[in-house]
This record gives structure tokens, sequence and C-alpha cells, in this order.
């Protein structure tokens, strides 16, 4: 028997910081690895497959192995168009760093062209 939606487990993910700049990252609907998303997120490789984990059991991330890597991509449009009305109507944070200017036009490009 089905009950009601958790959204509880649902806002759980999203209040965690790695794991919105990981679902941010794949956004660009782009398939990636562990170690590149670790680089991307400046966490470690262990930590950005424990937060992966969580993603795919919640079926927001899916994955696919080849040779020895796995790699991950947004499970469904869905979980991007989520991610983009949550951005929309959230305060917007000050850039502090060249890095993150760069970042930010990185990433006002990539969702522009986001194909899943």
């Amino acid at each position: 028997m089905k009950g009601f939606p958790d959204l509880q487990a649902t806002t759980k993910v999203l209040a965690d910081q790695s794991r919105l700049e990981i679902l941010t990252i794949l956004m660009d609907g782009k398939y990636h690895n562990v170690s590149e998303l670790a680089k991307k997120t400046k966490i470690k490789s262990h930590t950005a497959s424990y937060h992966l984990k969580q993603l795919c059991e919640l079926n927001w991330v899916a994955s696919y192995k080849q040779g020895r890597n796995v790699y991950y991509h947004l499970s469904s449009e869905d979980i991007a168009e989520l991610l983009e009305k949550l951005m929309n109507i959230s305060p917007i944070k000050e850039i502090s760093s060249f890095n993150e200017s760069i970042e930010l036009e990185k990433l006002k490009k990539d969702v522009l062209v986001i194909d899943i």
C-alpha cells in the first residue's frame, strides 16, 4: 500500500550543500564520473560517492558503468526543472571571487543548452 509523498526525504537531500552542487553540475545534461564531480565540488571522492548513492536511491540520478568507471546523470528533466524553479525563488548570494564569477557564467550557458 502506497502512502503520502515523503517530502522530508526530499528536503533532506536538498539541505546538503555538496548534494546541491552535484545536482547543479549534473544539470548540464552530460555524464560525469565520481572523480569529476568530487573535483568540481571540492570534496573527496568517497564523499561524492556517498552523496551519489543517496541521489540514486531517490531516483534523482541514474548511472551506467563503462569499464572501471561509473558515469552519473540526472534521471529526468523534472529534477532539472525543480532545481531551476528553486534557483528562481532563492535569494541571490554575493559573488566573492573571480572563480565564482566564471562558474556562474558557465552555469548560465549550460542551463540554456540543457538536453536530458
